[in-house]
């Protein structure tokens, strides 16, 4: 029985074989910008109320 390639596997081939000078300047550049408002997003949140009591779980 043949085996039919899936979406996924097809993505996942891709990206296998994808290299940072395949990728636009541009989209490393905002990929970049994301991350730090992500972690600043995350260091807000540690500071406030909520952040506090959610952190006092663990």
């Amino acid at each position: 029985m043949e085996h039919t390639e899936t979406q996924i596997e097809k993505v996942s081939r891709w990206i296998e074989k994808v290299t940072l000078n395949d990728i636009p300047e541009e989209v490393t550049k905002l990929a970049k910008f994301q991350s730090v408002d992500c972690i600043s997003a995350i260091c807000a949140g540690h500071r406030s109320h909520i952040g506090q009591k959610n952190l006092s779980r663990f």
